[in-house]
């Protein structure tokens, strides 16, 4: 999507993008691959950053994380920021609010070189793949990385046994839902793009 102002459509949508982010975080669902419960907010996150603008994506981020500013009970668990974030688990919260803006920012610069393409199929084929790299890699690196630093600056545990506790036992779930919002905004991506200006 792409816009050269902040139109009330525009804010209407970052709105709706943060409060999904909030429902997201809400809904825990036991990993079957061990460790604590996972949520849907990583999809949430992903979905932002794939289908808004870098402006859109960062506002997005920024509405959430001054929702949980204000003391609204917005992450997961139910729990308030000042519950979180000086915890060893703080680090996603940070994640969380970069990582809309870092994913549509490198699917936006990878995506320009492609605009121009004249085979329309083949350019579809690229597009998903970025969607894929921005999503799976880049997403889930960014949360993954603020999560595990702040977890070993807090408890000083082996960054071995942090990051397969961390990340690499979420990895699955993490990939799943990389994958679902990858499809989801491919298939909004036409219909929203009309009123999307």
């Amino acid at each position: 999507m792409k816009s050269k102002t902040i139109s009330p459509v525009r804010m209407t949508v970052t709105a709706i993008f943060a409060s999904l982010f909030c429902v997201c975080a809400w809904i825990a669902v036991p990993n079957p691959f061990g460790g604590a419960m996972f949520t849907m907010q990583t999809f949430a996150i992903l979905l932002a950053g794939l289908m808004l603008t870098p402006l859109d994506a960062a506002l997005a981020g920024l509405v959430y994380f001054l929702l949980g500013l204000a003391g609204l009970p917005v992450f997961s668990g139910g729990v308030t920021m000042y519950q979180r974030l000086f915890t060893p688990f703080g680090g996603y919260i940070i994640g969380f609010f970069i990582a809309p803006f870092v994913v549509s920012l490198v699917k936006t610069q990878l995506m320009n070189p492609l605009s121009g393409s004249d085979n329309p199929a083949k350019a579809r084929g690229l597009k998903l793949a970025v969607y894929l790299l921005s999503a799976v890699i880049v997403g889930t690196l960014v949360i993954d990385t603020a999560g595990i630093i702040q977890f070993r600056l807090m408890t000083g545990m082996d960054w071995s046994h942090i990051i397969f506790t961390g990340a690499i036992v979420f990895l699955p779930t993490d990939i799943i839902k990389a994958l679902l919002a990858v499809i989801l905004a491919a298939a909004l991506e036409k219909p929203l793009k009309h009123f999307y200006k």
